[in-house]
């Protein structure tokens, strides 16, 4: 049995990607985690805290995944090939989580949802730029690593919300598909 701030986190992760973070008041989830408004306020203050405390749980995971996979002395390929497998991965073994913070990275630009999940995008958005960083130190052109690594997390999501939707499979051949694809554009093989 799940203790009372994992059941709160879990029920409302369900209904937050479902219905939406501002279509879900407290009372629901207090009522579908059958637990005390003054249980949740306990744990999160309000329902702010606890969309926090979800974003922190599952980008914590997220992003130690995505540091383990990288190494410095690998290739580009390599370090993108690792990175899809871990995105894909991840939204894999997270559905309901990657559907929510992907609505909430596209919510209005002012929003605090936006402000929240963008926090997070941008650590994992840091680490992949570095590894642009490190192919490309040369050039010393940091807002070009900065459109690679847009442009590449932009095709991962794009790829991973065929995925939710039930139009795509997240296996090897797209890990590959992806990587080729953003390297070398749209080619027939």
């Amino acid at each position: 049995m799940l203790d009372n701030k994992q059941n709160i986190l879990t029920t409302a992760l369900t209904l937050f990607a479902l219905r939406g973070y501002e279509s879900v008041g407290v009372q629901k989830i207090v009522d579908e985690s059958k637990i005390t408004k003054p249980t949740l306020y306990y744990y999160f203050g309000n329902k702010k805290g606890l969309l926090d405390a979800i974003l922190q749980q599952y980008f914590e995971i997220f992003f130690k995944s995505l540091q383990n996979s990288i190494n410095t002395e690998n290739t580009l390929i390599s370090n993108l090939n690792s990175i899809a497998k871990v995105f894909f991965n991840f939204a894999k073994g997270n559905k309901l989580f990657y559907r929510f913070q992907l609505a909430l990275f596209f919510s209005p630009p002012e929003s605090e949802t936006h402000k929240s999940v963008l926090l997070h995008n941008s650590i994992i958005f840091e680490l992949i730029t570095s590894i642009f960083e490190r192919e490309f130190k040369e050039s010393g052109n940091k807002k070009v690593y900065s459109k690679y690594a847009f442009t590449f997390i932009g095709m991962l999501n794009n790829y991973i919300s065929l995925y939710l939707g039930d139009l795509l499979l997240l296996d090897e051949k797209a890990e590959k598909d992806v990587v080729n694809q953003f390297l070398y554009g749209i080619t027939e093989k």
